[in-house]
């Protein structure tokens, strides 16, 4: 322990470089063939030698030939194809990439619901497909409400449940219409097979609903989801009434009842703000990533004014803390916008996105770098990326290395004619830090597993009744498992009486009741219904409700020790 202290304030007396020195690893070409160009939509790193990429392929600029083909690649940890594999779909295609056990992969998006060639009802789906991506069932849809042209960001749950959020159209679908209406942001849980547990809208149908969209969602440590997104708001600006496009954030239960914020905007009414991002952090709170335009509506409204990247931290209860924007580096055109962010365990902040640069001729406007709160405005470093507009990445793998997935610009010729397309281009990296891993942070206060149990009096019959709790705040137990002396086990809150096969087990027999929150978070108590356990059962049982880790703050050699029940 005393060593990492000194590893830890070496690096504070170092500065931010001690920490990491970034270096690009490999770069590859996504589907370079002519007469295709190919995109991303979404990118996964199962395990250091594979990545899942999800995406699509469409015609070139000049031969316009091949229809849209959703797609899905295999590849290596250096970036080759092992695998491809394509899906037809008419007014549509994939959005969203989610690992499931097994192997298996949900694979959310959007697509037209009927075969009639003028019809656009379009509306989002899911579908559960193998490793290989073949599909498993038809997709289920979600036809209620239309699609709407934004993100539609999903949630991994206990169980292999899912927390998908989209951006909806309430207006009924009419035969030959294409857009318009209301927009709403659609909430729904879905089970292991994908069937719709709840689906709520937020924040409903308001006297003026128009202009609200979801843009990213995540957990945060009390067991609440919050979302961002954007919403219209009314302003009276120096030359009259205008609708202005604010931030906009909503906390929810694991049930989707809304918890209260401080406020359901944030930023100034008087500023365009587009969040991208949010990720929650050690302390609590979250962090927001995306863009504003400070110029946007004063002193007249401009339609073509600069976007500055922004990255605001709030607290758990939506207060916003500090803001830090970040400007292009280009003088005529000083734009900048930041698509991902992610926490560091050194408290930093991992950003990628876009920034002009000095010659604007040049193509890498793309860029990863980490902000340091402690160094003001400047990043603690940069690195180009060679990739056009917005990125996609892998989450940061425990050892520092992060895949980028963007899009480059390469020429085609076919039939003597040549064009600029798109490609996809993969860029790997190393050294960029270690993560926050919020996933071992939640579970530092985990679900409490308690029980009660009674016999009838043959002794062969046992009734038990569920006191469990979700651990923090807002966590909820959403999985419960009894296991029995017999071997029979039952999932489920409320079991029914248990009969053995008279006389029951003797003593030192155990019942088992495990329980796991909405953070995925689990516990264990241990019953003897049948009797005192020995010491050697109850000393197992005593280890198996208990968790240690060590606490720098506590000095040298110091750790934190939780038993079930009890505070740490």
């Amino acid at each position: 322990m005393r060593v990492f202290f000194c590893i830890w304030a070496l690096g504070l007396g170092l500065g931010t470089h001690a920490w990491a020195q970034p270096t690009q690893v490999w770069q590859r070409t996504l589907n370079q063939v002519p007469s295709i160009s190919s995109f991303a939509g979404d990118v996964y790193q199962v395990r250091p030698s594979r990545l899942v990429v999800l995406g699509g392929t469409g015609p070139t600029y000049q031969t316009g030939l091949v229809p849209i083909t959703s797609r899905l690649w295999q590849l290596n940890g250096q970036g080759d194809t092992l695998l491809s594999r394509g899906y037809a779909f008419k007014n549509g295609g994939y959005l969203n990439l989610l690992p499931l056990r097994g192997g298996d992969w949900l694979i959310t998006g959007c697509a037209d619901t009927t075969a009639a060639s003028n019809s656009y009802d379009i509306a989002y789906f899911s579908v559960r497909t193998d490793s290989l991506g073949v599909w498993r069932g038809r997709p289920r849809y979600l036809p209620q409400y239309r699609y709407n042209n934004a993100p539609a960001p999903v949630l991994r749950l206990p169980a292999d449940g899912a927390l998908w959020a989209q951006t909806v159209n309430l207006t009924p679908y009419v035969q030959g219409t294409v857009g318009g209406g209301v927009d709403a942001v659609q909430v729904a849980r879905l089970d292991s097979a994908q069937r719709v547990v709840w689906r709520h809208l937020y924040p409903g149908r308001t006297a003026a609903p128009n202009g609200i969209s979801v843009a990213a969602m995540a957990a945060l440590r009390d067991g609440a989801y919050v979302l961002v997104g954007q919403k219209n708001r009314a302003w009276q600006s120096p030359y009259g009434n205008i609708v202005v496009h604010s931030g906009w954030l909503q906390r929810l239960k694991s049930n989707g009842d809304t918890i209260r914020l401080a406020a359901e905007y944030f930023g100034p009414i008087s500023e365009h703000y587009d969040p991208h991002e949010v990720q929650a952090t050690p302390d609590g709170g979250f962090v927001v990533a995306g863009d504003v335009y400070p110029r946007r509506y004063l002193p007249v409204f401009d339609s073509n004014a600069s976007a500055n990247g922004f990255l605001a931290k709030f607290d758990s209860l939506g207060t916003m803390q500090w803001e830090q924007r970040f400007v292009g580096q280009n003088a005529q055109y000083p734009s900048a916008s930041i698509h991902r962010v992610q926490v560091l365990a050194n408290g930093q902040y991992l950003l990628t996105g876009i920034r002009t640069t000095p010659a604007l001729s040049d193509p890498n406007q793309a860029f990863v770098g980490a902000y340091d709160r402690r160094l003001g405005a400047a990043l603690a470093w940069e690195l180009p990326v060679e990739t056009q507009g917005a990125q996609l990445q892998t989450a940061l793998q425990p050892d520092g290395t992060l895949t980028l997935v963007g899009q480059r610009t390469i020429p085609h010729t076919v039939g003597g004619q040549t064009s600029q397309d798109q490609a996809g281009l993969l860029t790997r990296f190393a050294g960029l830090g270690a993560p926050y891993q919020p996933a071992a942070d939640f579970c530092r206060r985990p679900p409490v597993a308690s029980a009660g149990f009674a016999l009838n009096p043959a002794g062969d019959t046992l009734r038990l009744v569920d006191f469990s709790s979700g651990g923090p705040r807002f966590a909820q137990v959403e999985r419960w498992r009894w296991h029995f002396p017999d071997g029979a086990y039952f999932d489920g809150p409320a079991p029914p009486p248990h009969r053995f096969a008279a006389p029951g087990p003797g003593p030192g027999a155990a019942v088992t009741l495990t329980v796991t929150n909405n953070l995925g978070c689990s516990a264990t108590q241990t019953l003897y219904p049948f009797g005192r356990p020995s010491a050697a059962q109850q000393a197992r049982a005593w280890a198996a409700q208990a968790s240690v880790w060590p606490n720098p703050a506590t000095g040298a050699g110091g750790a934190t020790l939780a038993l079930a029940g009890l505070p740490p």
